[in-house]
């Protein structure tokens, strides 16, 4: 079979474009021994970005790197005894462990000079600065901030917390709480999904028994407006719910849609059926409304308030004066300026305003001081 001649140059300019995309590349070199090739985005005091056609961007501790080559001469600040910014192409010998580099701007014998990756402050040190700024900015701002554009990928984050609660109304009993939550956010959608538990015993008696299953879902319509559908699953001795199970779905407006402060309205329509704990084969089955609001602010870096405030009259048997209420104002701040770890503080009302039975009071006021971690 013959090649033309013009079929077989185009081949060889792929094969030495694709041998030269290889050539041509950062190596970094780790301290267990092992090397990687890509293009090193920036590196600053705390870690190395590296772009890689294996892997996407890896993210590396500086102190795991032992030493960096640079294909090409790249802008960088050296800090030995003062800061010096140049360019320059760095070199790294592993058999000997020395890092060498190479710059026009060094006054040195055919312009290469040792030294220690120590001595380099920054690779690419704006571009490191502008990611500084954005990993700023994304830890420090609320999840319901995604704008109703898409994300590269669906973000995931969550928390658990364990702490102690106390509670007046129809128990005054001091008890244990506990949750875990999760969040997906692909930009113009939100799932959130919340398991809480609160439980207390006194004297072999039980004298608090509420567990909470909860999942919504939002769909951004444009910047401002968007529709939700929630569920939640609800079991309370002592409002005497054996079950109750509340499904609501409609349209939400943010008021206010910023990376720090997120205010939005919600209400719609929903469905409630309550199997009474006291007498099982008692059930109601009521169309509500619903109604409330979401409240969510940042204050500098240490202070997270929230407030969720949420009411449920039922359409179909005088709503006026048979209806729900739920409040919960939430607090939490860092310990030790940690990212992870928080303590959690909320204060929660209960309302029922025409309780099945004689004896439940109307509130339940439930406060709770928890330690919180991030994932």
């Amino acid at each position: 079979m013959r090649v033309s001649g013009f079929r077989l140059a185009v081949g060889l300019g792929l094969l030495l474009l694709g041998a030269s995309a290889i050539t041509h590349a950062d190596t970094v070199y780790l301290e267990q021994g092992s090397r990687l090739q890509g293009r090193i985005v920036t590196l600053d005091a705390d870690e190395l970005v590296l772009d890689t056609d294996f892997a996407g961007t890896l993210k590396l501790a500086r102190d795991k790197v032992a030493g960096v080559a640079t294909d090409k001469p790249v802008p960088m600040v050296l800090d030995r005894h003062r800061q010096l910014q140049l360019t320059g192409r760095l070199h790294y010998d592993a058999e000997t462990n020395r890092q060498a580099l190479e710059s026009p701007q060094m006054t040195v014998a055919a312009g290469e000079s040792q030294l220690a990756l120590t001595h380099v402050t920054a690779i690419r040190p704006r571009a490191a600065a502008r990611l500084k700024r954005k990993n700023s900015i994304e830890e420090y701002t609320l999840p319901e901030y995604d704008t109703n554009e898409t994300l590269d990928e669906p973000r995931w984050t969550g928390s658990a917390r364990l702490g102690i609660d106390g509670k007046s109304g129809n128990t005054s009993e001091g008890n244990i709480t506990a949750g875990i939550s999760g969040r997906r956010s692909t930009g113009d959608t939100r799932l959130h999904l919340l398991a809480a538990a609160e439980r207390s015993t006194s004297n072999g008696e039980e004298t608090a028994a509420d567990y909470l299953g909860e999942a919504s879902y939002e769909r951004d319509f444009s910047l401002r407006w968007y529709g939700y559908m929630e569920q939640s699953i609800e079991r309370d001795r002592f409002q005497d719910y054996g079950v109750r199970s509340l499904t609501t779905l409609g349209p939400g407006y943010f008021v206010v849609r910023r990376r720090r402060l997120i205010f939005k309205l919600h209400g719609g329509i929903g469905y409630e059926h309550i199997r009474h704990y006291a007498d099982p084969g008692h059930n109601d089955n009521e169309m509500v409304a619903s109604g409330g609001w979401h409240y969510a602010q940042l204050f500098g870096r240490y202070l997270e308030l929230t407030h969720d405030f949420d009411i449920y009259p039922q359409l179909s048997d005088a709503p006026a004066t048979n209806f729900s209420l739920a409040s919960k104002l939430a607090a939490s701040v860092p310990i030790a300026d940690s990212p992870y770890w928080a303590i959690s503080a909320q204060l929660e009302h209960k309302y029922q305003n025409n309780p099945e039975k004689e004896d439940t009071n109307r509130l339940d006021t439930i406060y709770s001081l928890a330690i919180e971690r991030s994932f």
